[in-house]
């Protein structure tokens, strides 16, 4: 009784605050129970009630509803039946009850909260639903977020639609969305971001580096490579040059040859690969480092291409 009372409470605050910074009274549209007949007809009376007593509680206007749908829930508020729909269904679990809770707004928008429990407790299972439900009612449209970083004004794209430029804030929907920001003379950053339901406000950070960065770590290991590589094929092309020449003599004649070997070839081939890594970061200088200008101060920042 007492876990109720608290939920009851903690309801009634958040929805007299909501409905007090509207300027008047807000109605709820309640729903008819549903789920699990045999748990309906036993306990679907008191959970309505209790669910009734927190709304009036805080201050909301209560009309019953024979709407089952959200759907038509929504049809019902467009219409100007009220201000959000409130919907309830009581499903059996191992030794007790669940109380699933749904809020509908007149965009069909919706939030749930659950709660688990014996099935004596299910007025009190109801109104915890209601709690977690109403916990993520203010931010059914999405998480607020602010987008900052460098250079100001680079364009900032959210799912391939201009959102606006550096810093921006706004508020997105639920789920995955593909950040791009772009500025001329700045290498463009893409960024995949999760906006969780419910979740708070969210800032991203995006310093772009200037395009045409330092070359140089490119030109150290590439030039470094050709170095070994050539270095590498010294003992190969030897053996090579020297093959079937005479290595010592003695009086009789030459006592051993120069011969090249499989250790030879291996000397070459690995001194030739280096090499031509080599060369070839030195033509296309893949890595390079970048100043990024950032608010507090310049980064350093190192990107590659392959």
């Amino acid at each position: 009784m007492v876990r109720w009372l608290v939920a009851v409470g903690l309801v009634s605050l958040v929805l007299g605050l909501a409905a007090g910074a509207q300027g008047q009274a807000q109605r709820a549209l309640v729903l008819p129970v549903g789920g699990d007949e045999a748990l309906v007809a036993a306990h679907g009376a008191a959970a309505l009630a209790a669910l009734e007593q927190a709304l009036t509680g805080a201050g909301f206007g209560v009309e019953r509803s024979d709407c089952r749908e959200p759907s038509c829930a929504g049809e019902l508020l467009r219409a100007g039946r009220g201000d959000l729909a409130v919907g309830l269904a009581l499903w059996p679990r191992e030794g007790g009850v669940r109380a699933s809770l749904v809020l509908v707004d007149a965009a069909e928008r919706q939030v749930s909260g659950e709660a688990e429990g014996p099935a004596e407790a299910a007025a009190e299972l109801a109104g915890e639903a209601l709690d977690r439900a109403i916990a993520t009612w203010s931010v059914r449209e999405g998480a607020p977020v602010r987008v900052v970083g460098a250079p100001e004004g680079a364009s900032v794209t959210v799912d391939r639609e201009l959102w606006g430029t550096l810093p921006h804030e706004g508020t997105l929907p639920p789920g995955e969305h593909r950040f791009v920001v772009s500025a001329d003379g700045f290498v463009t950053e893409r960024r995949s971001v999760d906006i969780a339901f419910g979740g708070g406000a969210l800032e991203l950070r995006f310093d772009l580096a200037r395009e045409g960065g330092d070359p140089w770590p490119s030109l150290v290991l590439g030039g470094g490579l050709v170095v070994v590589g050539l270095a590498l094929t010294v003992p190969g092309w030897a053996t090579l040059s020297l093959d079937g020449g005479c290595a010592a003599r003695d009086a009789v004649g030459c006592r051993s040859r120069y011969a090249f070997d499989g250790a030879a070839a291996a000397w070459l081939v690995a001194g030739g690969v280096a090499a031509v890594g080599g060369v070839v970061l030195l033509a296309t200088a893949p890595i390079q480092v970048h100043a990024a200008p950032a608010a507090d101060g310049a980064s350093v920042g190192v990107s590659g291409r392959f």
